[in-house]
């Protein structure tokens, strides 16, 4: 990539951004490196690193680092074994260390599989764990030796601290001995680490021993009384007994440092490398930026943002109006027109810089969606680039600039030209521009141009393999828009622009004399062009829109009836899951009812009651058959058990043991009875036992039912019964089975004996 593309477009400002983020030495180094020419793989792997990176940073589990220094000369000395390092080098490696031990708990997470890229990249750092622990133990933070380095330096250390306190104590005793008013100057200090008495001069006489100096007004002296000369000495010798022991500890610490010298180096690099991938995460959530796809010949940005000003919106500057751009391969020239102020040249910095911020392996500020090119070369253009340096014009810089597009822009390049034709006469500056575009879209390679050249926009209209565009333009505030609209050219709006600068200037009134009456036909032509696209483009906002609600009410439909559908089937569960559970109970109280009956086989009462069990556990077999069977027709049939609320007068219900439709007559409020009419007949059922009517059934005529009626009881029936003293749930079984023998042997008049109690058998009767 040329220096020329890198300068005009700025890509040394995205560097800077990147290195706000970084925290290493190392890692800086890799950002003042980066350069939009990695190959196609090492791009590919940059943006997927930065993504998982992101993804960390998201879910909070991104460690903290703190900043690590430059260690490269640290290392050095390392391999060439100069002897021991001091603790301020020496605790320069803890950040380091520490930074390792976070990474590694970081692959040791369970979820860590979500994380190849990062793994693979991190795969050589090896445990430091015991080495970090040893250093933090032994330093400070600013390289002081800790007392709990070693037990031998404690032992020093405080053989030193026993000293000292021994010779402050003499003095402190010699100091006592003065008289009460000469003791108020007098202090213990320390000169050239020997401990001495601050005292005034003429008490010199009382202190024999070395004179260390004198105050600056000649009334103090320092004196080291020659009592105290011996326990001075000691003070020196511990001190220096302490200061042997630490050159011992840092020198266990830096060959514990050399001794994992090549491992630490290669995870030194493993951090930087880190480094600059969380830097470029960390800008990419900063900027709203994703992963572009990348492609050969297809660019496609999505709301694409300039990075600068992407970056400056973010730090509270002005809102920035996102770009849509698409140059497909098979039509690979855009010409963008528009008025000046328009945004027509950040439009074309916005595509450059996002291919190299692409091409360097960054995630870019556009939407899911865009897709970019790895392109071999970037060639630009831009606006008014007079080299005083290189004594070149306005118009010879282009030139420069246009000649090495036409020597080496490929079918592999990316060739962004502003203001094509412009700096020098207009026919003529038409003509070169003309010639460049018709080369450019020959040799295939993606352009994106901007004119003002009506010539050059009418040349693009008429080519199949180039499209024009247009910057968009508010005709009634004056005002640009920022949005690019592809397919149609722009007005460059002069006497539109003028009219807001320079308003009631008589300027524009003879501006227009002069116009050329072709030109002012060809302005009104593009005006009603933009009016029927824009009226197009809110209509088709409009249907969209329609669309959109009437795809949401569908939407909400569909789901009501799902729900709706969810809470019937389960109504149908629940009351299928009550009949088993009522059924279940009622076989469980009928089996206990049998076994506590047949303990009294030896009475008839006994045999009569296991023989009544008996039936009724058949009968409650048959209902549960019976229940399963109308539960299995109406799913059939398509039916449901009417609700309470469902049965009135007059309206038609189906009944599935007669196969039929009935009418419903009337309804029993006290009771769970319904009187219908089938067929002229009048019957009394029960409430549950109406369903709905099947969609496909009329009132037909019943399913013959063929009813095996019992035998006539061979023994004479008592024209009475006596329930006293009886359940009632056992009282109403005998006296059914009673009426059953007594219509069965002819009886029409009987006699039930219920007796007073509660009433309530009386009432069940």
């Amino acid at each position: 990539m040329n220096p020329h593309t890198l300068t005009v477009l700025e890509f040394e400002k995205v560097r800077r951004m990147l290195l706000r983020w970084t925290f290493s030495s190392l890692g800086r180094e890799r950002i003042e490196a980066l350069h939009p020419s990695l190959p196609a793989d090492e791009v590919r792997l940059s943006l997927d690193r930065i993504s998982e990176w992101k993804a960390l940073e998201l879910t909070g589990e991104a460690p903290s680092p703190d900043p690590i220094e430059d260690l490269s000369p640290l290392f050095r000395r390392l391999t060439r074994s100069e002897g021991a390092l001091a603790g301020a080098d020496l605790v320069l490696f803890l950040p380091l260390l520490q930074q390792l031990g976070r990474l590694r708990r970081l692959l040791r997470a369970e979820d860590a599989e979500r994380r190849p890229l990062l793994r693979e990249m991190l795969a050589p750092l090896e445990d430091f764990s015991e080495l970090t622990r040893r250093l933090e133990r032994s330093l400070s933070g600013t390289g002081e030796v800790r007392s709990e380095a070693s037990p031998a330096l404690a032992r020093a250390r405080q053989a030193l601290v026993d000293a000292q306190q021994d010779v402050s104590g003499l003095l402190d005793g010699m100091l006592n001995r003065l008289p009460a008013s000469s003791r108020e100057d007098a202090f213990v200090t320390v000169r050239d680490g020997r401990y001495v008495v601050s005292v005034r001069a003429q008490h010199r006489e009382s202190f024999p021993g070395l004179l260390h100096g004198r105050s600056q007004t000649g009334h103090s002296v320092l004196i080291e009384p020659l009592d105290a000369l011996e326990a001075n000495n000691r003070v020196a010798d511990r001190r220096e007994e302490a200061r042997l022991v630490e050159v011992r500890v840092l020198a266990e610490l830096t060959q514990a440092l050399r001794d994992r010298g090549s491992a630490l180096e290669r995870a030194y690099e493993a951090v930087g490398a880190c480094d600059a991938v969380r830097a470029g995460a960390k800008l990419a959530l900063t900027l709203r930026a994703e992963a572009p796809e990348l492609t050969e010949r297809t660019l496609r940005v999505v709301q694409g943002r300039h990075p600068l000003l992407a970056d400056a919106e973010m730090r509270g500057g002005a809102r920035v109006v996102p770009l849509d751009l698409v140059i497909e391969a098979d039509r690979p020239v855009l010409l963008v027109s528009g008025p000046n102020m328009g945004g027509k040249t950040v439009a074309l910095k916005t595509v450059g810089l996002l291919v190299l911020m692409a091409r360097a392996g960054l995630h870019v500020p556009a939407a899911p969606g865009t897709e970019l090119p790895l392109v071999d070369e970037v060639f630009v253009d831009l606006g008014d680039e007079q080299s005083i340096e290189d004594d070149l014009s306005t118009f010879a810089g282009h030139l420069k600039n246009v000649g090495a597009m036409w020597d080496r822009a490929t079918r592999d390049s990316l060739v962004l030209m502003d203001e094509l034709g412009g700096a020098t006469d207009p026919e003529e500056g038409a003509a070169l521009a003309t010639a460049l575009l018709d080369e450019m879209g020959r040799r295939g390679a993606l352009t994106v141009a901007t004119t003002h050249l009506t010539s050059l926009k009418l040349f693009v209209q008429e080519r199949a393999e180039m499209q024009n565009a247009a910057m968009e333009f508010d005709a009634v505030s004056l005002e640009p828009r920022y949005r690019l609209e592809i397919g149609e050219p722009g007005r460059s709006r002069a006497f539109d622009i003028a009219r807001r600068v320079l308003p009631g200037s008589g300027l524009l009134e003879r501006a227009q004399e002069f116009r050329s009456s072709q030109l002012v036909e060809m302005d009104r032509i593009f005006e009603r062009v933009d009016v029927e696209r824009r009226a197009l483009e809110q209509a088709r906002r409009a249907l969209d829109e329609e669309r959109r609600v009437l795809s949401g009410a569908v939407d909400r439909k569909d789901r009501q009836a799902a729900r709706l559908k969810d809470r019937i089937e389960a109504l149908r569960r629940a009351r299928e899951d009550a009949i088993e559970s009522a059924l279940a109970r009622a076989q469980h109280e009928i089996r206990e009812l049998r076994e506590r009956l047949e303990q009294e086989l030896t009475t008839q009462r006994g045999e009569d009651a296991v023989r009544t069990a008996r039936r009724a556990e058949r009968d409650l077999q048959a209902a549960r058959g019976n229940a399963h069977a109308r539960g299995a027709r109406r799913q059939r049939l398509g039916t449901s058990r009417l609700q309470p609320e469902q049965v009135k007068e007059g309206v038609e219900a189906w009944i599935a043991d007669l196969g039929a439709v009935v009418r419903v007559e009337r309804v029993r409020p006290d009771s769970n009875k319904v009187r219908v009419e089938w067929r002229g007949r009048h019957l009394e059922v029960a409430l549950g036992a109406l369903e709905t009517v099947p969609a496909d059934r009329a009132r037909t005529s019943p399913t013959p039912v063929r009813v095996q009626l019992p035998d006539a009881p061979t023994e004479p029936v008592s024209p009475e019964i006596d329930l006293r003293g009886h359940r009632v749930e056992e009282a109403m079984e005998s006296l059914e089975r009673y009426l059953d023998r007594a219509t069965m042997s002819g009886r029409t008049l009987v006699r039930i004996i219920h007796g007073k109690g509660t009433g309530t058998l009386k009432k069940e009767v």
